[in-house]
């Protein structure tokens, strides 16, 4: 039973969603983020996009979960990051370590970046710090279209 209520999730896109892209792959090792369809919880990212200056209406079309199969999506927090890190790390010639998305992405079908370990990279400075610096609000991100349903909101 999942313990997140994901309904409350929206995805804000500049274009509308005529049919969700099959699978999201072909990742660089380069990549700080994977790529997917990407979520966060009612309108976090809208303030934050206010916060920083940014026209969250530039995204006009907004979408809500229907449903999602959640079993195969990673819950990461500040107690599993050494683990997950530890398998899923490589080096590159950037400062900032990456992960093999592509290699996470074979064993789960999407990750949840909460609340939690957005606070918590506010205040580590240790060696997985850097590399969840880019995510600035709670996020969820789906790459198998197969485990989500979406509801068009606006």
């Amino acid at each position: 039973m999942s313990s997140v209520d994901w309904s409350i999730f929206r995805h804000q896109s500049p274009a509308e969603i005529k049919k969700v892209k099959s699978n999201y792959e072909d990742e660089s090792l380069d990549r700080i983020k994977p790529k997917g369809l990407y979520f966060s919880p009612g309108n976090d990212w809208e303030k934050w996009c206010k916060k920083i200056g940014v026209s969250p209406h530039t995204y006009r079309h907004t979408y809500a979960i229907k449903s999602l199969d959640d079993c195969k999506i990673f819950r990461l927090t500040p107690s599993n990051m050494e683990e997950f890190c530890g398998k899923y790390l490589v080096r590159t010639t950037s400062y900032i370590p990456r992960l093999n998305w592509n290699k996470i992405k074979k064993d789960y079908k999407g990750i949840h970046i909460p609340s939690s370990l957005i606070r918590y990279k506010q205040y580590q400075q240790d060696k997985y710090g850097m590399m969840w610096s880019s995510y600035d609000v709670e996020t969820l991100i789906v790459w198998d279209k197969n485990i989500v349903t979406l509801a068009k909101i606006k």
